[in-house]
């Protein structure tokens, strides 16, 4: 505002009778431009001093409601006020017809029917009826009353103001971001409507719960422009002069009065002011500060006053402890978290000078999600020369009396040496200060040319060829282009392309590489890979952050291809190298040990695992919150440890828990989601509660078939726990197509030595063992135990299993000479490499005692079975699921060497452990066996006849879900029957259990 102006604008505030105001307006002003400017303000500030309340200046809320309670709007029936601006009403209200429901209705207020407001009114309806976004409130119906006023119906939102719920909710910084980016893209899809909201606040930013889920939901576009033309032929022109939005969140140019050219950018600095409030707690210029400035001041403080960063407004606020403990941070940690890159997001949001903004809601979005991926931002620090322009042009008439005084001590001090010393020293120093800022731009630069070139190829070589004219002329055109088939034409010629540009190759092809090992093609992302870790290192160094980077995704792309060795040595150096470089706590240091942790599992070292992945999830929670997506990454690694422990009880909970976490963060469809509910579908499966993992697992077929394709291991994995489920529940000829189909893809996908088609190669073996195809069984038996041999090597837990389930199947055709080698090799190798707390140890001694029993040599196993259960009884791990499976074993031991006195407490102890983990379970049957036959030892017939009896029945009924290695105590508890009643004096009951005895062979 111009001193003339400004000093009009003065005096006629002073003049309370609003006759006498105009009348020296009219004649103190000039030309009636100026005059309809002044009127303006004052209209705001003298006649409407309630401007800082609302959207635009109020018309006047001291008039009566237009509705009440009760009444009917054509078939809408008004039941609460729950808004009230300058000129409308929102009520929450019921449809009657055709669908019951509850919506918002809002409408004029009575007596605010002028032309402006009325076709204002009009336009926010128009302007929503254009939009269709999850995050914008829909528009539903419209109207007029019967006393001539328009409403409209739109979606009900019921919740609470952004900052509202995130403060209720304590939400970390983290995620009030990951909130805050579906807003930007609700403006994002209003801007391509050709639509401004121009009052972006947290008020018009309501969360609502969406399937259990927090979305934004962005209303109120009262005050909307349209970009390039009005709105369905409606002006939204305000009168010359007047302002519009809520001056805490108004943006420079819709404060300036002179200024009739506000675009989408206007949306930008509102978005960062809700931002800045989001994570500081306040906006730049709280309500107070602009109200006591006076409109004038008020103006010029939008328009011209340069807020401070969020770190420094953090750093000097005194309700610091509190605003940290709402975002569940340290005050310390939240003030350092904001300096830096969300500094930078925010300012730049921020800038007066809207050429310097994001140029779109979008590129914001994209700017906060580089920030949470770790990913270089756009947003850099301000330059110094930056910095100096900004300070000159604030302080202009000061610079100019400076320099002036500046030029006059020069002159006089000309002869000072001390002076002129002085002088050089901070020159010297500023060309310092320059230099650095100029380095530190230049990598911004740098790094953000690498990133518009990264995303220039996605956008223009990869994601563009979905359209067929934006397909190669030299390539066959096709509507139904693979996701394989899309990367190997964009990966052309990329070495010509880039040549020179070594950095930029090398961060393209690691994109590429990411894209090709998520597809399942492992060996094209090998290629590209290895040139990205040879290009930064060459260029940047072994321990740059970049070059670390690359051999990060080598490690992880070697354990998909079950090169454990290379693996190893990989993740271990990058961890030493991040925590040398980042520190103990940074994300990628987290990030490294949490990969180095699954990679532990994936090599059978389960208990270094689960130590790795305990300190990675403490640190996660310590650092982030239990519900930080990196937090949840750690708690899911953990989970699949207890998994490979056959630890059902403890990864259940912690399954559910990360299930109904994510489902209500990100979806039920993604990819993380689906990874945790097959986790919950296998823990399932291992508890056999098949009822209840086969519709997870058809859902996850179903999703993984979508997202990844048929042949892809997550959806191969799935498949094959369906063939699982298909043999327990007695569907033989859909589990034996299963397994030949995923055995098929990953002999054809993955090759025939991969680790996933050799486990999926046992697991069939061992279905046809099942169904006493033995011939069929044992040749791929064989074939899988060479190939894992070499491939894995002997000590690979898979092919120790394989081993044994070779040996079992030798011992259940009773080959005795040939399964005792297998058998014993497996159980040497077993506790060498796994110890004798592995689930997988123990299992092979099982199958060494009852080989040892089936051989009538059952001394050779008891002295392993009693170190086995003093073993667990002393490391109980996964609660005494495993201590009753080796008592029980003892206690056959101790039965087959005629001990029956001492078997019997052996035997009942595991028939308690057993009855309370499942009643039902085929096993506890067999335990009930095992005690009736301990006291049939000792001629304690009427104890012994229901144990044997209830135990003989339960294991008929179950017969065909016993695997191969149980059946045999079918007939053998039958015979104990039959024993008990013979030696009982019983003969006609023998006879009758003797008809259940399988005819005899000639």
């Amino acid at each position: 505002m111009e001193e003339n102006e400004q000093a009009i604008f003065n005096e006629a505030r002073r003049i309370s009778d609003p006759a006498a105001r105009r009348a020296f307006v009219e004649s103190a002003c000039g030309d009636d431009v100026l005059r309809q400017r002044i009127e303006a303000l004052l209209h705001v500030m003298v006649e409407e001093p309630g401007f800082l309340e609302s959207p635009a200046a109020k018309l006047n809320s001291a008039l009566p409601p237009t509705g009440q309670p009760g009444v009917l709007i054509g078939r809408y029936q008004l039941l609460e006020l729950i808004g009230e601006g300058g000129m409308g009403e929102v009520w929450k209200a019921e449809q009657r017809e055709p669908v019951k429901r509850l919506v918002a209705l809002k409408l004029i207020k009575a007596g605010k029917d002028s032309r402006q407001v009325m076709a204002r009114f009009e336009a926010e309806r128009q302007a929503l009826a254009l939009m269709d976004h999850p995050s914008i409130a829909k528009i539903l119906d419209g109207g007029v009353t019967d006393s001539n006023q328009p409403f409209f119906v739109m979606e009900l939102v019921q919740g609470h103001s952004i900052t509202r719920y995130c403060d209720e909710q304590r939400l970390a910084p983290r995620a009030r971001l990951e909130l805050f980016i579906p807003v930007c893209h609700a403006i994002q899809h209003a801007h391509q409507k050709g639509i401004i909201h121009r009052d972006i606040k947290p008020g018009n930013v309501l969360i609502a719960q969406v399937d259990g889920r927090p979305m934004p939901k962005v209303i109120d576009f009262g005050v909307a422009k349209a970009i390039d033309v009005d709105v369905m032929d409606v002006s939204l022109e305000t009168n010359f002069g007047m302002v519009v939005g809520t001056p805490q969140y108004m943006s420079p140019e819709q404060a300036d009065t002179k200024r009739k050219d506000v675009d989408t950018r206007t949306d930008i600095y509102s978005l960062g002011v809700l931002l800045y409030e989001l994570l500081t707690g306040s906006p730049p210029f709280d309500k107070k500060t602009l109200a006591d400035a006076g409109i004038i001041e008020m103006l010029r403080v939008i328009r011209e006053v340069e807020p401070p960063t969020p770190s420094t407004k953090l750093s000097g606020a005194d309700e610091l402890p509190s605003i940290a403990a709402k975002r569940s941070y340290e005050p310390k940690q939240l003030t350092s978290l904001m300096r830096g890159e969300l500094d930078w997001i925010v300012m730049r949001s921020l800038e007066k000078d809207r050429n310097r903004r994001y140029a779109t809601a979008n590129g914001l979005a994209r700017d906060i999600e580089r920030y949470l991926h770790d990913e270089p931002v756009e947003a850099g620090p301000p330059s110094a020369g930056y910095k100096l322009r900004k300070f000159v042009r604030r302080n202009r008439a000061a610079m100019i009396t400076t320099s002036g005084v500046f030029a006059l001590m020069v002159m006089a001090t000309a002869f000072s040496v001390w002076q002129a010393y002085r002088a050089r020293v901070a020159e010297a120093e500023a060309r310092i200060s320059e230099q650095k800022a100029r380095a530190e731009q230049i990598r911004a630069d740098e790094e953000a040319a690498i990133n518009k070139a990264v995303n220039e190829f996605l956008q223009r070589d990869l994601l563009s060829q979905a359209d067929v004219a934006n397909q190669p002329a030299e390539v066959k055109r096709s509507r139904n282009l693979t996701v394989r088939e899309a990367l190997d034409r964009a990966a052309r010629d990329i070495e010509v392309r880039f040549r020179g540009q070594e950095i930029t190759e090398a961060a393209i092809r690691t994109t590429l590489g990411r894209a090709y090992r998520a597809i399942g093609e492992l060996d094209e992302a090998q290629k590209h890979l290895d040139r990205a870790l040879q290009l930064r290192g060459a260029r940047l160094g072994p321990e740059h952050a970049d070059t670390l980077e690359s051999m990060h995704q080598l490690a992880l792309l070697r354990t998909a291809q079950s090169d454990h060795a290379a693996a190893e040595k990989l993740y271990r150096q990058v961890l030493e190298a991040r925590r040398t470089l980042f520190g103990p706590d940074h994300a990628h240091t987290l990030q490294s040990m949490r990969d180095y942790g699954l990679h532990l599992m994936y090599s059978g070292r389960l208990d270094e695992a689960e130590n790795t992945l305990r300190q990675a999830e403490a640190a996660c929670k310590a650092r982030l919150g239990d519900e930080h997506r990196d937090t949840l990454e750690a708690t899911s690694n953990l989970a699949n440890v207890y998994l490979k422990r056959f630890e059902y009880f403890k990864a259940e909970p912690l399954y559910k828990q990360l299930c109904e976490t994510l489902r209500r963060q990100l979806g039920a469809d993604h990819p993380e989601t689906l990874h945790n509910i097959s986790g919950l579908a296998t823990t399932y499966i291992q508890w056999e509660r098949y009822d209840v993992a086969e519709p997870l697992l058809n859902e996850l077929h179903a999703n993984y078939r979508t997202l990844r394709g048929h042949d892809h291991p997550d959806t191969l994995d799935t498949r094959l726990n369906l063939a699982l489920v298909y043999k327990e529940r007695q569907r033989f000829d859909e589990a034996d197509a299963t397994y030949r189909e995923v055995l098929e893809l990953r002999q054809r996908k993955q090759g025939p030595d991969h680790a996933d088609t050799l486990y999926t190669m046992g697991d069939y073996a061992a279905f046809l063992q099942l169904r006493r195809e033995f011939d069929r069984a044992q040749a791929l038996y064989e074939q899988c135990l060479s190939l894992s041999r070499r491939k894995l090597g002997s000590e690979h837990q898979d092919t120790i299993a394989t081993i044994v389930n070779l040996g079992t199947l030798h011992r259940d055709l009773k080959r005795y000479d040939q399964a005792e080698p297998l058998i014993f090799e497996a159980v040497n190798l077993a506790r060498k490499t796994m110890g004798l707390g592995s689930p997988s140890t123990q299992t092979i001694i099982s199958h060494w005692s009852e080989l040892c029993q089936q051989r009538g040599q059952p001394e050779k196993a008891e002295p392993v079975l009693r170190e086995l259960v003093a073993y667990v009884r002393e490391h109980p791990g996964p609660g005494r699921f495993l201590l009753a499976n080796e008592l029980g074993y003892l206690a056959g031991n101790l039965i087959d060497q005629k001990r029956f006195a001492e078997a019997e407490p052996i035997a009942r102890e595991c028939l308690e452990i057993r009855t309370k983990n499942g009643p039902d379970r085929w096993t506890t049957f067999c335990t009930q066996a095992i005690v009736g036959t301990a006291l049939l030892g000792q001629k304690r017939f009427a104890e012994a006849e229901p144990f044997l009896v209830k135990g003989y029945e339960g294991l008929k009924q179950r017969e065909t879900r016993i695997p191969p290695q149980g059946q045999f105590y079918v007939p053998k508890t039958l015979d104990s029957v039959i024993q008990l009643y013979d030696a009982w004096g019983k003969p006609e009951e023998a006879a009758k259990w003797r008809k259940d005895l399988p005819p005899v062979k000639p």
